[in-house]
């Protein structure tokens, strides 16, 4: 199977600048441009398509990071879709949104681990587009990459680009309730909060409308929430509960 990368006229070293995490093509160890864009093709529709990645901590120290798809085009063909880290393969499958079920792992400085999509297809033509999305910390995004398998030349292509969500939130610093005013725009939107030490405490899905979240099982402290469109963070601040 090829891959076509369609990369960005910027160079790569004006995106990285911030970045904690960068992604590098698996067969030439070097960074990729942005955006990350590319076409897998396969001739194959019995065997998996795949694209391979290394992930590389480009930060002075140990790092958590953790990752999540989006299907952005979907064919009921496709009988398997699989992501790979250096620790595990897990199965999205049927599912529009998929975040990697732990929040995730560390990865040393200077180091790198396996990232490798796999898309498994049903003995016919068919084409999906799947967008993965790289985050670091509590939930900050570093990178992403969109990816379109195709099988036995059968292609796809995306629908028109979402709309953004409207939100705003109070009060801060809390004492039993965390309000979220939201407009979702048909999106999918989830409620994140994280301890100082990076541990998940609270999930929430959130609805157009008001949502009021209820806080009276946290104890005094800092907490950071995150508000995540379709799997992506668009938001992660301090909460402080206060009662």
């Amino acid at each position: 199977m090829k891959q076509l990368y369609a990369v960005a006229a910027i160079f790569f070293s004006g995106f990285a600048y911030g970045q904690n995490f960068v992604v590098h093509d698996y067969n030439t160890g070097q960074p990729l441009a942005q955006p990350i864009v590319l076409t897998v093709d396969s001739a194959s529709t019995v065997e998996y398509a795949d694209s391979k990645f290394h992930i590389v901590n480009v930060t002075g120290g140990d790092l958590d990071c953790s990752w999540s798809r989006e299907r952005k085009a979907h064919d009921a063909s496709i009988v398997e879709d699989q992501i790979c880290d250096d620790e595990l393969c897990f199965t999205a499958n049927d599912q529009t949104l998929y975040s990697r079920p732990s929040t995730g792992f560390s990865i040393a400085a200077g180091d790198s681990t396996f990232f490798q999509p796999k898309v498994y297809p049903g003995d016919v033509p068919a084409c999906v587009i799947y967008t993965y999305y790289i985050y670091s910390g509590l939930g900050s995004l570093q990178d992403s990459i969109e990816i379109k398998f195709r099988f036995d030349s059968q292609d796809c292509f995306l629908s028109a680009e979402e709309q953004e969500i409207d939100f705003s939130t109070y009060p801060n610093p809390a004492s039993t309730d965390f309000n979220i005013q939201l407009t979702t725009n048909g999106a999918s939107v989830d409620l994140l909060v994280y301890n100082i030490l990076g541990e998940t405490v609270m999930t929430e899905q959130l609805f157009d409308g008001l949502n009021n979240v209820n806080i009276e099982g946290l104890t005094n402290g800092v907490y950071f929430y995150s508000i995540r469109k379709n799997g992506k963070a668009i938001e992660t601040k301090k909460l402080i509960v206060r009662k």
